[in-house]
């Protein structure tokens, strides 16, 4: 526990030497190793040992929302959203390797359900099999959906605000040309 509490903790140490100290035991160190992995990006190694080595799918979403950093602590920072997606990508392709069939799919379900709006959704129905039910994806297709269905309304108001404004500078346009009056160039 104290390893874990100094290899989580704001305190600087060279990662590599630690690693290198502690890679023979990286069988029975796997949550320091994790951390390890956090501290110098490799994401994808920690991501794999926290669902296949550790089964700790809880931990492996907060390393997602946190980026990985100090993911044994509660903390104030949460990392940019389009790091999130890129972790919560790692992750998903991770659940899809699960060898358990029925722990595969309450993983990814759950993942998809809660957190697929961190997804692309034509990566996720590129990497989802296709032998799988629909009920298995329903809650993140709804949200998708509903999402796709957002963003092109939003989209509309923003085409309608700039019509708008493009009104609305003609008219003033308009109004000042009227206001200056006919100008007439005499030739010379």
């Amino acid at each position: 526990m104290r390893l874990l509490e100094l290899l989580g903790g704001a305190s600087g140490y060279d990662v590599a030497k630690v690693f290198e100290s502690i890679k023979q035991y990286r069988d029975v160190l796997v949550p320091e190793m994790v951390i390890l992995y956090g501290r110098e990006s490799k994401h994808a190694d920690a991501l794999k040992l926290l669902t296949h080595d550790l089964r700790d799918f809880d931990t492996a979403i907060n390393y997602c929302l946190f980026g990985g950093l100090s993911i044994f602590q509660t903390r104030d920072v949460v990392t940019d959203r389009a790091e999130q997606s890129e972790l919560f990508a790692v992750l998903l392709d991770e659940y899809l390797k699960l060898k358990n069939m029925n722990e595969r799919i309450e993983q990814t379900s759950q993942l998809l359900e809660k957190f697929g709006r961190w997804l692309d959704v034509t990566h996720v129905l590129s990497v989802i099999p296709d032998d799988w039910s629909v009920n298995i994806l329903g809650g993140f297709l709804i949200t998708a959906l509903r999402q796709l269905v957002r963003e092109e309304a939003e989209a509309k108001v923003e085409r309608a605000l700039g019509r708008s404004k493009n009104l609305r500078v003609e008219a003033e346009y308009v109004r000042q040309c009227d206001e200056i009056g006919p100008v007439i160039e005499l030739g010379n």
